[in-house]
């Protein structure tokens, strides 16, 4: 796995992104881009099966990914590994010119789904961001406004996951809340901190009562660019465990997690709210951050029996937490700034260290 000796050689990275579940279909993403920008000259093509109507639009954020191959959606359609031979010009191939001048046909680095899944949250080098395309830029802020946003006017993205979603439904129900407990925490950020609101999910969520400033793209199926457009250009993101929150870490937009059972964030700086009082089958009561920590280093540790969720008044004490840390942040977010990132390694050796999350970053505990 060793890079071309001379710089103008790509060093050619085939990455199958064989998940289904969105937010581990952004950590994949960010997991091969991290890799392409960490190597001489790093070219990307990922693969995926069109099975979700998020995946497309997700890969068109990663700035890194140069080239994308959409898999059949069939499940019995395996990785194609006789196209990664390096033979020119066989019939049936999906390749161009382009691919073969990028050497996708030979890459010096195939990732299947088994290396990514191992590979889960860990990065080479710095987190890279993901970006709007430009010419996706202004059509969704346009409809951005058109959905009730003001322009001149910050605002902050919230998501609170619940069972409903189709594609997840009753899968994962430790990481379900009740959103009535952050209906407190919404109106303090439009009646205390002047903001606005924008929550983000999908038609099976609860309802929320209707007040201004407060812009629900749930209502409507569809409007995954349009939540995606706005998390990147929220003051900062308060949400749980779920598919957002990888979403809101990937823009690097200041994230908060509440009723976290795990922290799966790699942004220094973020927050963590965890469940409180977390009871083990049959054991003993945890206070939440000792759960976390003890997960972090332990993954078979248990799963917890019952706990207690976070009260609507700590809720408020996160979004004052997130908006005394983002006082730069006066209208709608600017993307953020690409790390200088020292690009000229000419290897790649797996497994990649493991970054323990709540070693390596610096994590805001509330």
């Amino acid at each position: 796995m060793t890079a071309s000796e001379g710089a103008a050689r790509p060093y050619a990275i085939a990455a199958f992104l064989g998940t289904q579940v969105l937010g581990d279909f952004i950590e994949y993403h960010l997991l091969a881009a991290s890799i392409a920008q960490s190597v001489r000259n790093g070219r990307l093509l990922v693969m995926y099966r069109d099975d979700r109507p998020y995946k497309n639009f997700v890969t068109a954020l990663n700035p890194w990914a140069t080239a994308s191959l959409k898999v059949p959606e069939d499940p019995n359609q395996v990785i194609p590994l006789d196209w990664f031979d390096g033979r020119v010009g066989v019939p049936g191939r999906p390749f161009d010119e382009g691919w073969y001048a990028a050497g996708f046909h030979k890459p010096d680095l195939l990732l299947t789904p088994s290396i990514m899944g191992l590979h889960l949250s860990r990065r080479l080098g710095s987190p890279p961001a993901f970006r709007i395309p430009d010419k996706f830029e202004r059509p969704l802020a346009q409809a951005l406004v058109t959905a009730g946003v003001a322009p001149d006017r910050w605002f902050a993205c919230v998501h609170m996951r619940e069972a409903g979603y189709a594609f997840r439904r009753n899968v994962s129900n430790i990481r379900c809340v009740d959103p009535a407990d952050y209906i407190a925490m919404i109106t303090h950020i439009i009646c205390g901190q002047g903001g606005q609101v924008v929550r983000l999910g999908d038609p099976s969520m609860t309802s929320l009562p209707v007040q201004d400033g407060l812009v629900d793209l749930s209502r409507a199926d569809g409007t995954f660019p349009l939540q995606a457009y706005a998390l990147s250009r929220a003051r900062y993101f308060v949400g749980t465990a779920s598919g957002p929150l990888a979403l809101g870490c990937a823009f690097k937009v200041p994230t908060a997690t509440t009723n976290a059972i795990h922290a799966s964030i790699w942004n220094d700086g973020n927050a963590v709210l965890p469940k409180r009082n977390i009871r083990l089958a049959g054991g003993p009561v945890i206070e939440g951050r000792a759960f976390i920590e003890a997960l972090d280093h332990v993954p078979a540790f248990p799963r917890a029996g019952s706990f207690d969720n976070n009260t609507p008044e700590e809720l408020c004490l996160v979004a004052d937490h997130m908006h005394d840390k983002t006082q730069d942040c006066t209208g709608w977010r600017q993307p953020a700034a690409e790390p200088d990132i020292a690009s000229g390694a000419t290897s790649v050796t797996l497994p990649l260290p493991r970054r323990r999350i709540l070693e390596g970053y610096e994590i805001d505990w509330l």
